[in-house]
C-alpha cells in the first residue's frame, strides 16, 4: 500500500488535573529523523518518547511537540503570604503613624503592596513518571491520526497513479495499431527517396534479381533477429549507405 511522507496528527490526553496537548508532523526524508519539543518537567521522559515513535515509523522527519496546562479552572500559581515579613513592616509603620500623629487608614493595602510580603509561586510540579502513561497515550493518539493521514493521501495518490496508467496504456493501444500504418509509410517515402536520388523507377541490389533495397535490407535485418525493421533507425541507416555506394558505382566511369 502507498503511504504519502507527509503528514499531521494531534491528540489531547487528561487525568482530572492537567492535560497534555501532542502535535505530529511529518515530510519526506531519506531515513527517521526525530525532532521533540517536551516542557522541562517532561524533559526526562524524551528517550522513552523517541523509542515509541522508532517503534510506529520507519522513514520520515517527524516533529513532535508536547504541552503541559492545568485542567481548565485550575490555579496555574499558588499565593504566599509572609506573615513575618508583613508583621515587621505593620509593626514599623504604626510606631511611624504614631510619632508623627497620623492615622492607619489603608494600612493594609500598603502592607500587600510592600515586596515580598505577596509570593506568587508556581504550582508544586507534577512528577514524571505519573505523566509517562499520559505522555504516552497523547503521543500514541498523535500517531495514529498522523498514519491516518499519511495513508489517506496514499491512497488518493494511487488512485491519481491508476488513472494516469490507465491513460497511459490507452495510448499504447492506439500507437500499437497505428504501428503497421505508419512502418509502411516511412517505407514508401525511403523508396521514394532512393528512386529520387538513383534517378530510376526501381532499385535492385546486384546478386539479387527482383528484390529492390529497402526490401533486401529489410529481410536481411529479419535474419539477423529485428522485427519490423522499417521503424528502427538501423533500418534507415543501411538503405541510405546502400544508396550512396549504387550512387558512387554509377559515377565511376568504365573501363575501355
Amino acid at each position: 500500500m502507498i503511504r504519502s511522507m507527509t503528514g499531521f496528527g494531534r491528540a489531547e490526553a487528561s487525568d482530572g488535573t492537567c492535560v497534555i496537548t501532542v502535535e505530529a508532523r511529518s515530510v519526506n526524508h531519506r531515513h527517521l529523523d526525530i525532532a521533540l519539543r517536551l516542557p522541562a518537567v517532561l524533559a526526562a521522559l524524551e528517550l522513552e518518547v523517541r523509542r515509541l515513535i522508532q517503534a510506529r515509523l520507519e522513514r520520515g522527519r517527524v516533529d513532535v511537540s508536547a504541552q503541559l496546562a492545568p485542567i481548565s479552572g485550575g490555579p496555574a500559581q499558588d499565593v504566599r503570604i509572609n506573615a513575618a515579613l508583613a508583621r515587621q513592616y505593620h509593626d514599623e509603620a504604626r510606631s511611624l503613624a504614631g510619632s508623627l500623629g497620623l492615622d492607619d487608614q489603608g494600612l493594609l493595602r500598603w502592607l500587600l503592596e510592600r515586596p515580598g510580603v505577596v509570593e506568587l509561586r508556581e504550582t508544586a510540579a507534577p512528577d514524571p513518571e505519573r505523566l509517562w502513561s499520559l505522555l504516552a497515550r497523547g503521543v500514541g493518539e498523535a500517531l495514529d491520526a498522523l498514519l491516518a493521514r499519511r495513508a489517506g493521501e496514499g491512497t488518493a495518490l494511487t488512485a491519481e497513479l491508476r488513472a494516469l496508467l490507465a491513460e497511459l496504456g490507452g495510448r499504447l493501444t492506439t500507437m500499437a495499431a497505428r504501428a503497421p500504418l505508419t512502418a509502411a509509410r516511412r517505407g514508401e517515402r525511403l523508396r521514394e527517396r532512393l528512386r529520387a536520388l538513383l534517378g530510376v523507377s526501381d532499385v535492385s541490389i546486384v546478386g539479387q534479381p527482383g528484390e529492390n533495397v529497402a526490401g533486401g535490407a529489410s529481410g536481411w535485418l529479419q535474419r539477423m533477429g529485428l522485427r519490423d525493421p522499417a521503424d528502427t533507425l538501423v533500418i534507415v541507416l543501411l538503405v541510405l549507405l546502400l544508396a550512396e555506394m549504387l550512387l558512387a558505382a554509377r559515377r565511376k566511369p568504365r573501363p575501355t
